[in-house]
């Protein structure tokens, strides 16, 4: 779902439109797959060797699969977990984000569904199945899931995420400026929610606003090329050209082979009057996209 950028029409022989994709960033497991997990691994290991009668420990041992990326043995181990014990609420839900993740869509409504009927109020649940039905397109249906996740949890980060996401499938632009501003209460920091709400602004003309979040992202992370390249589009917008090159420029240097920030920086270049500095970018952004099947 990346790459959360924006892009200026203002080309008089081009047909270009305003193209943005939202980054979003379905994060359901609470567990990050990080260094510990080799430990985990052979923790687990152990305690199912020591208590196999006890489905608590092939949930943990999954949980430990999971986190090293070794999806297959962490069903395997969730469904052991099952069927000693059919009605644990975390291993329907942690199960479901591993078909969630496989692309098993089917698969994972069930399985939320089943820890739902287990335990209604379950927050992470019914995000979770949210983030199904989102992907499935009942943005409605997803909706609801949200704001049901929310009241139950109203500090979770993730859930006011998913919902702004969806307001922005939806149109509903200054319901997602509301969701993205309490998520980054909750987590001031996250670069992609200051981005995305950069985004919406850029879409509402708050070109002060957007270039706000945008510079805010950027302190977050400096080398992050969809901010400088939105950022780039904003000055362009505002007819600040200069700055608009600067940041295609330093794009280019973290994403040289990207079509659009040359197309863009073409773009800047021709309404500056440089006609040969802009076709030279029209013409490598044309090659990029000839050579790249994906984007034919």
């Amino acid at each position: 779902m990346e790459k959360g950028r924006n892009i200026p029409s203002d080309f008089k022989s081009s047909c270009l439109i305003i193209f943005i994709i939202f980054v979003i960033s379905f994060s359901f497991a609470a567990y990050k797959r990080n260094g510990i997990w080799k430990d985990d691994l052979q923790l687990w290991k152990d305690v199912v060797r020591k208590s196999h009668e006890k489905a608590r420990g092939y949930n943990d041992l999954g949980l430990a699969y999971y986190k090293s990326n070794q999806l297959d043995k962490a069903i395997k181990q969730y469904m052991s977990a099952l069927k000693l014990k059919p009605d644990i609420t975390d291993t329907h839900n942690n199960l479901g984000i591993i078909y969630y993740d496989q692309g098993r869509l089917d698969d994972a409504s069930k399985e939320y569904v089943t820890a739902l009927s287990l335990r209604p109020d379950f927050a992470k649940a019914h995000s979770n199945i949210g983030n199904v039905y989102l992907k499935q397109g009942r943005v409605d249906e997803a909706i609801k899931e949200f704001l049901v996740a929310s009241k139950i949890n109203p500090y979770s980060f993730e859930i006011h995420y998913n919902i702004a996401f969806a307001y922005v499938n939806q149109g509903r632009f200054d319901e997602a400026v509301t969701e993205y501003l309490n998520a980054l209460k909750l987590k001031p920091n996250h670069t992609e929610a200051h981005n995305n709400l950069g985004n919406i602004y850029f879409i509402q003309k708050q070109f002060g606003d957007a270039i706000k979040e945008y510079i805010t992202a950027l302190k977050l992370k400096p080398d992050y090329p969809d901010a400088i390249f939105n950022l780039g589009n904003t000055y362009y917008s505002l007819s600040r050209l200069d700055e608009a090159i600067q940041e295609y420029l330093r794009a280019l240097r973290l994403k040289p082979d990207d079509a659009e920030i040359h197309y863009n920086l073409g773009l800047a270049y021709y309404k500056q009057g440089k006609v040969d500095e802009g076709r030279k970018e029209f013409e490598i952004a044309l090659k990029l996209k000839t050579d790249n099947p994906r984007t034919r």
